[in-house]
């Protein structure tokens, strides 16, 4: 990954629907991305490991369903950390709840920011 992290903040729900079937869904993600010459794909952070998209991917990935220890998950289902969406392929995290709802979301988001540079750095 060229540059430092991009964090992009939504209040959009995980987008992949845990009773289909995860894989092919994120897989024909990269088959219309290539298709079209996206440049990214959205994938949620539990998946990540079971597909190893940097193998078969080299766009951006956006890793959604992230939440920081300790945040509440909502309504995403299996949420995953920062560092665990990182280390296994994400070029991008979809944060929401723990920015936009923050006492301080600047504070708050340029210290996930900080936290996801610094884990770039080891991957």
């Amino acid at each position: 990954v060229a540059g430092p992290i991009e964090i992009i903040v939504t209040t959009l729900l995980s987008d992949t629907n845990p009773l289909n079937d995860a894989e092919d869904e994120v897989l024909d993600r990269i088959e219309k991305a290539e298709y079209s010459n996206a440049h990214g794909i959205t994938c949620p952070a539990w998946i990540l490991p079971d597909i190893d998209v940097r193998s078969i991917w080299d766009g951006h990935v956006l890793a959604t369903g992230v939440v920081s220890e300790g945040v509440p998950a909502r309504h995403h289902f299996n949420p995953r950390p920062l560092e665990f969406a990182l280390e296994h392929g994400a070029t991008h995290v979809v944060v929401g709840t723990e920015v936009v709802e923050a006492h301080d979301p600047i504070r708050t988001l340029i210290g996930l920011t900080a936290r996801c540079n610094k884990l770039l750095e080891r991957v």
